[in-house]
């Protein structure tokens, strides 16, 4: 999208996760989001997709962000051990690592979907593949459509794939895991307006430019459409 809205001839044509699974994960002490004052939080780097999820989450809070100290550490296993070796008191991270701290003593202290509506991953294609391989790219969605369905309404099946895929410990972990995201793939793979709009904020696209020039939903309308018939 951010591409698309500077001029770049590329569509968004499906929305595979409508919400973020992403969350701000604490010290035990820290009973608060207000408590991260003269703090700090680990993120991915700066300018980053947790960083800004961070900043949303102090917003939402009223905390300041430079009375937060924030450093990027790069990936979630490295912000993990920096948590286990209190260098840093919280960070941003994902389902499943917030598992796998848990027994430790670590706690969820706030998801970033209950914060802002923040659409995280989709498929994108170029205006030409649309136009030229029409029939490909309806195949390509109503496929992933197809799965997304399947792992909405037959969590036994997927558990046992999805601990072998995030390497859980235990069955109970990937269930907890899977109730904790299996909201965010939307049946349909739209996103909210707003989200989108929250995307072009994040990603510095002016507010202004119209979502169909960054968007082409007519495959996947086209897509949806041709799984309801018998």
């Amino acid at each position: 999208m951010s591409g698309a809205g500077r001029g770049l001839p590329i569509k968004q044509i499906m929305i595979l996760a409508a919400k973020t699974h992403h969350l701000l994960v604490t010290s035990p002490e820290i009973a608060s989001v207000r408590d991260l004052r003269g703090r700090v939080v680990a993120v991915t780097q700066a300018g980053a997709t947790t960083h800004k999820e961070l900043l949303a989450i102090l917003k939402k809070f009223d905390v300041d962000p430079k009375q937060v100290g924030i450093i990027g550490l790069g990936s979630d296993y490295n912000r993990v051990m920096a948590l286990r070796q209190k260098r840093v008191e919280a960070i941003m991270t994902a389902v499943p690592y917030d598992f796998l701290v848990e027994k430790e003593g670590y706690k969820r202290l706030v998801y970033v979907k209950d914060v802002i509506d923040l659409p995280l991953s989709g498929l994108a294609a170029h205006d030409d593949r649309i136009k030229e391989r029409p029939v490909e790219v309806r195949n390509v969605l109503s496929g992933v459509l197809k799965g997304i369905a399947y792992v909405r309404t037959r969590r036994d099946e997927v558990l046992p794939l999805l601990q072998d895929f995030i390497k859980l410990e235990n069955a109970e972990m990937t269930r907890k895991a899977y109730e904790a995201i299996k909201d965010i793939w939307p049946e349909n793979g739209l996103a909210t307006d707003e989200g989108l709009k929250n995307v072009m904020a994040a990603e510095d696209v002016p507010m202004d430019t119209p979502l169909a020039k960054m968007t082409n939903w007519g495959p996947l309308n086209e897509a949806v459409a041709g799984l309801k018939r018998p």
